[in-house]
């Protein structure tokens, strides 16, 4: 409320004729975003437009009215401006991610992934683009390429906590999925072929599951993903090891 009653009052001393009705345009702009701080969507959308009207442009101005539209409920013209600003300046690494985060929101896999490729052209280290993209091939059910992008994580950060749990995730289930599927099979000797690829497949996860747990040890996820995994596969020692552990938390 004070900083929006500020750069009103300096609004309101440059349209005096003493100033010559001065259009100071970075004042407008942060007077618009003091509206938005308050939720006065259409007093900031108003500046902000008055703004880039007048000639004014920064990276975050369309970000900001995008905020506006969403603020007062109109969800289409907001993404319509964050497709105008990067048709226009697809450098624009704000708006990407403005826009990443709403096609992860609305479950465009697609176009997520479309524009993460964009996102990653532009900031190829960003650990965070690769992993958004990971979780885009899990939700689509491709667990190699899954895997191979949470890697890729890990060879830029080692200690990912997210990478390194989701590798787990993604390891245990695609077991349970193996074993949901060895139901149809009739004959022992594939029986127990597939069985045993499905156990490899639940040995997988575990070191992952581990060094989450060793990253974060008051998390309990991991530790619960680990004590099915080692009664799943008959790891006495290791089960009542974090049983006892998740006791205590």
């Amino acid at each position: 409320q004070q900083a929006y009653n500020y750069f009103s009052q300096i609004l309101d001393i440059n349209k005096l004729p003493v100033m010559e009705n001065i259009q100071d345009t970075i004042i407008i702009y942060n007077t618009g975003r003091a509206a938005l701080e308050m939720k006065e969507y259409n007093e900031a959308l108003r500046l902000f437009n008055e703004s880039k009207k007048l000639g004014f442009y920064d990276y975050s101005l369309p970000v900001f009215i995008k905020n506006c539209y969403f603020g007062m409920g109109d969800t289409l013209k907001g993404v319509e401006i964050l497709k105008e600003e990067f048709n226009q300046h697809n450098d624009n690494q704000l708006v990407i991610i403005e826009l990443i985060n709403y096609y992860l929101i609305t479950q465009n896999a697609k176009e997520a992934l479309d524009m993460l490729a964009v996102a990653r052209k532009g900031d190829p280290s960003n650990v965070s683009f690769i992993f958004a993209e990971g979780t885009l091939h899990d939700r689509l059910g491709d667990f190699e390429k899954a895997k191979e992008t949470y890697l890729k994580c890990l060879e830029l950060d080692p200690e990912y906590y997210d990478a390194i749990y989701n590798l787990g995730v993604i390891h245990y289930n695609k077991a349970v999925k193996m074993y949901e599927e060895m139901i149809n099979i009739n004959d022992n000797a594939e029986y127990e072929k597939a069985k045993t690829a499905a156990d490899e497949m639940f040995k997988a996860a575990i070191p992952y599951m581990e060094r989450a747990h060793e990253l974060k040890p008051t998390e309990r996820s991991p530790l619960e993903t680990l004590k099915t995994l080692y009664y799943r596969l008959q790891m006495n020692e290791k089960y009542e090891e974090v049983s006892n552990m998740l006791k205590f938390m």
